[in-house]
């Protein structure tokens, strides 16, 4: 797994780099087999109305299903990037489940839909 970070408006130092790549190895420590890069993108949001001024912008390819991306704002940017970590977790979880889930139904069968009703209630 590939973790690279940029900023925007956000000062990048060594600490912030090496908490978001223990962040995000803990929280994707279970599919890291199954990710191919995460792209975390920090940004600063300053004199906008908004509770929330650090945001983090996570960007995961995966291996068999595309890429997702997920954004997160918070009033601290460490708490933005614990919340993005997580998140994106969760929605690489519900990608493999979803694919899991259409790939093991089967379709009904041909004559499945008219044995539905009997003649007498057609």
């Amino acid at each position: 797994m590939i973790i690279s970070t940029s900023s925007h408006n956000v000062p990048l130092t060594d600490e912030l780099c090496e908490y978001v790549e223990d962040t995000l190895r803990k929280e994707f420590g279970y599919i890291a087999d199954r990710v191919v890069s995460v792209d975390v993108r920090l940004d600063a949001f300053h004199g906008i109305r908004e509770p929330g001024d650090a945001g983090v912008s996570v960007r995961v390819d995966l291996r068999d299903h595309g890429a997702l991306v997920t954004e997160t704002r918070d009033g601290d940017l460490h708490t933005a990037i614990r919340r993005g970590a997580a998140g994106a977790a969760r929605a690489v979880d519900r990608r493999q489940q979803h694919a899991r889930g259409f790939s093991r139904q089967r379709r009904p069968g041909k004559g499945l839909a008219f044995r539905r009703y009997s003649v007498a209630n057609v």
